[in-house]
């Protein structure tokens, strides 16, 4: 299986992603495409912007276990336009491992 974790960085231009804002996102963008389930958690981090700026801040970590399919990806990928379009976001960083996965 293939393991997704993506980093959502919670600052905006207009201040912070809310525990709601977020909890609302989650439920109507990533849930509804992988409705079997995944792991949710909160992280600090860091990471250089477009502009060379070190950006410090608090980011939501969801980590998704997924039959590795074209269908899949694409779903992720919409996840991550859906993010950055609705939390006017730079970008969101994702990590794929591959994994021996077993329920």
């Amino acid at each position: 299986m293939l393991v997704e974790r993506l980093y959502f960085g919670l600052s905006t231009p207009d201040g912070t992603v809310s525990q709601e804002a977020f909890a609302h996102f989650l439920a109507g963008s990533v849930t509804p495409r992988f409705p079997d389930g995944l792991t949710e958690y909160r992280a600090h981090g860091q990471w250089r912007n477009a502009q060379g700026a070190i950006i410090a801040e608090e980011t939501m970590v969801v980590e998704i276990a997924m039959d590795d399919t074209a269908g899949n990806q694409a779903k992720v990928h919409a996840i991550i336009g859906d993010y950055k379009t609705r939390f006017r976001q730079e970008s969101v960083m994702l990590m794929e491992e591959r994994s021996h996965v077993e329920f």
